[in-house]
């Protein structure tokens, strides 16, 4: 006769930041929400006055005053309903649909010169060290496991962490990669919510 027991555990696992900048996106991405939503309400209370043209009391003004520094609305500062008799809610609903749209544009342009600066570089690093990456050996254990394909992006990266071109990634250069992979593993965590 023989008796069987089933033991059932739980083991909770937390995930903290080890250093002072990720625990303070880690508390930052806590408060987003609330965040969020107060920023919301002083957009609103800012604008109600002359999105309805509403007059509030003094102190009220006064307060509201002090919260535009947080309001994004830019036309209402650019003054021009007193330039132009015209200017009214209608042309400012028109800025303020067309000016988002305008700026994530220029965004996009920076993001693209961004890139094409980075594929060229890298274009330029490949060139200079096509010889050598073409030369490096590979074990016959790994001709087995990968493919041709796998293998050649194995030796792009290993040239791209191969700075000085010797074929031996150096203790600098390690501590580089290193130091971009756990920050890059740190903001991904914290984005798809891993890291509380």
């Amino acid at each position: 006769m023989t008796v069987e027991s089933t033991v059932k555990s739980k083991v909770k696992t937390t995930l903290r930041p080890s250093n002072h900048v990720m625990l303070l996106l880690s508390s930052a991405s806590k408060a987003q929400v609330k965040v969020k939503a107060l920023a919301a309400y002083f957009q609103i209370a800012v604008n109600i006055s002359f999105n309805c043209g509403v007059t509030f009391p003094l102190s009220f003004n006064r307060v509201l005053d002090a919260l535009k520094i947080i309001n994004v609305d830019l036309i209402p500062a650019l003054g021009l309903q007193c330039r132009y008799n015209g200017f009214d809610y209608v042309y400012k609903m028109v800025g303020a649909c067309f000016f988002p749209l305008i700026l994530s544009g220029g965004f996009l342009l920076a993001y693209l010169f961004v890139f094409t600066k980075e594929t060229y570089r890298r274009h330029l690093h490949f060139k200079k060290n096509e010889a050598a990456i073409k030369s490096y050996e590979v074990p016959p254990r790994m001709k087995r496991v990968f493919t041709k394909r796998q293998i050649w992006n194995l030796k792009l990266v290993f040239a791209e962490i191969d700075d000085d071109g010797s074929g031996d990634i150096e203790r600098d250069e390690l501590i580089e990669v290193q130091a971009k992979v756990a920050f890059l593993f740190s903001i991904t965590a914290i984005v798809h919510g891993v890291i509380p």
